[in-house]
């Protein structure tokens, strides 16, 4: 079966009329015609439908989820596949596909999908030729057309010509992830985050996605999308620029229906489960487990925060407050393979996410960092997202900004490559971390002019903090010991940078003395590593 298709721009020829009209016919006959509409897709146009849904109640699209559907086991579920063969656009050679993800099992929110052009658009309704349904084939022709699908793939040759890898991912849910070359899925990022004041948190969802078709020469691809959650309606367009580094444009308009209590604008999602600087550790034999291994802020003066992610008895939630946005990210620094020893999950090859704040009424705010406690690398349980002070709810809230994908590192200082816990200390009731730092230009400088730049919070005493050249691996070695001088005192922060000649030459190292988690005598049970990269990592499998 031949899918439908829109023509590139303007009007069509007849032949190109012939064909759109030849294709409808050949969906009709499956009874999944969709009708094409001579209307201009823009940002305008998404703004205007969020506005009218925000004067309307809220309604579940959950609640449209066939029973068959949500019943459907995780074997029976994986077993559909979609089709890169019946990929949308495959059939033009355009530049980008979309393969569309399958509803149902865990994926309950459907989403509708358009396809538009300059000066056309058309629905694109659940057709069961994109699919490869194994042994449920009989659910091809119980799935009505109007439910749409649990999200799409959008796949582009980013490591070699004529080899669609995938590019990024999004669900109805409201969650997308996004690569770069030479990188895999890690962090999942959400439009919103949203807290009523009762407490509650709500969930935001895309209902409906637009997907701008590209023409053969172009290396951008537009989609729109339209938000909804009880409290707030958005309307969304990205513009997805792929490459070493892909790069998505993002532009947001947001319809409160109510007050909230807090927003938090471009929520990152990641996991993490251990490292060498978590004071306890699983039986595993992997050295550590997770898709980020720290945030990393600048500062409005130019310098740099890094904070190493834990895994905490208790969920923590740490605040870094600014009178004006900043850039931050979620960071998988440690790129070694053997620092993982992960051969499915393939950690080191995670992406990081750069968020840079753009135009719009941003105002005061905070980065706010929540960490929750977790056994298992199937949850996401790190949390990152930019909090504005206060939005006015009565007016459209419109904001801009770039979030960028890859494996590059960001900092513009020397790095904490590693932290490290434990080690002989001097006396009883001393706990000391481990701080590696590395650059270019800190290899060159002279031990005797670089000193340790170090605070704690309240209750916290640093003790004699030094640092020596690591000759073995380059860059500077920082000890830092420390007691708890009061004993009430359950957790704390310490600071610390390097500084040569008066000048700062490495990032600020920002660490959270707490108690962590303490792991089971018995393993965790992982799923299998396909499972694994499929519920976290929105993992696509086709032919």
């Amino acid at each position: 079966m031949v899918q439908s298709s829109l023509y590139l721009t303007g009007e069509p020829s007849k032949a190109r009329r012939a064909s759109t009209v030849a294709a409808i016919l050949l969906l009709a006959i499956a009874g999944k015609a969709s009708a094409i509409d001579r209307h201009t897709v823009s940002f305008s146009y998404i703004r205007e439908q969020a506005r009218r849904l925000a004067e309307r109640p809220y309604s579940n699209p959950g609640a449209a989820m066939p029973e068959f559907l949500e019943n459907l086991n995780y074997d029976e579920y994986w077993t559909i596949r979609p089709l890169q063969t019946k990929a949308l656009w495959a059939e033009q050679e355009l530049p980008f596909r979309i393969t569309f993800s399958f509803p149902g099992y865990m994926f309950t929110t459907p989403t509708k999908v358009h396809e538009f052009t300059a000066t056309h658009v058309q629905e694109l309704p659940f057709a069961p030729h994109f699919f490869d349904f194994g042994r449920r084939a009989d659910l091809a022709a119980r799935i009505p057309p109007s439910l749409g699908y649990a999200g799409f793939h959008v796949l582009y040759p980013l490591s070699e010509a004529n080899k669609y890898d995938q590019l990024a991912a999004f669900l109805g849910s409201g969650c997308f992830q996004v690569a770069g070359q030479d990188t895999n899925f890690g962090v999942s990022s959400q439009p919103l985050a949203i807290k009523t004041t009762t407490g509650d948190e709500e969930l935001a969802v895309f209902r409906e996605f637009w997907l701008g078709k590209p023409a053969k020469d172009t290396q951008t691809l537009v989609i729109y999308a339209l938000l909804d959650a009880p409290s707030v309606t958005g309307a969304y367009r990205f513009e997805l620029m792929p490459g070493r580094e892909t790069v998505v444009l993002v532009q947001l308009t947001l319809f409160f229906r109510k007050k909230v209590a807090h927003i938090g604008l471009t929520p990152l999602s990641s996991m993490f489960l251990f490292n060498d600087n978590s004071v306890h550790r699983p039986l595993d034999y992997r050295p550590r487990v997770h898709t980020s291994d720290g945030l990393l802020i600048r500062q409005p003066d130019g310098t740099d925060v890094w904070r190493p992610l834990i895994n905490p008895a208790a969920g923590i939630v740490s605040v870094y407050r600014y009178k004006q946005p900043v850039a931050f990210g979620l960071c998988q620094r440690d790129r070694n393979f053997a620092n993982y020893q992960d051969i499915e999950q393939g950690y080191e090859r995670r992406t990081s996410v750069w968020f840079e704040p753009g135009r719009g009424d941003w105002g005061a705010g905070s980065v706010v960092l929540q960490e929750r406690g977790t056994d298992s690398e199937e949850a996401q349980n790190i949390t990152a997202c930019w909090q504005p002070k206060k939005i006015d709810i009565r007016a459209p809230y419109s904001i801009e900004y770039t979030l960028k994908y890859s494996d590059q590192e960001r900092s513009k200082y020397g790095c904490a490559t590693a932290t490290r816990v434990g080690g002989p200390v001097t006396r009883a009731g001393v706990h000391q971390y481990i701080i590696d730092f590395d650059g270019r230009e800190l290899r060159s400088l002279e031990a005797d002019r670089l000193r340790v730049v170090a605070k704690a919070s309240r209750g916290i005493h640093i003790e004699n903090p030094y640092v020596v050249r690591n000759s073995i691996a380059g860059g500077w070695r920082l000890t830092l010991p420390f007691s708890i001088s009061d004993k009430t005192v359950e957790r704390g922060r310490l600071t610390a940078y390097l500084a040569h000649k008066g000048k700062r030459v490495t990032e600020t190292w920002s660490y959270l003395w707490c108690k962590e988690r303490v792991f089971p005598s018995t393993p965790h049970l992982a799923l299998p590593p396909q499972s694994q990269s499929r519920l976290h990592g929105m993992r696509h499998t086709g032919e």
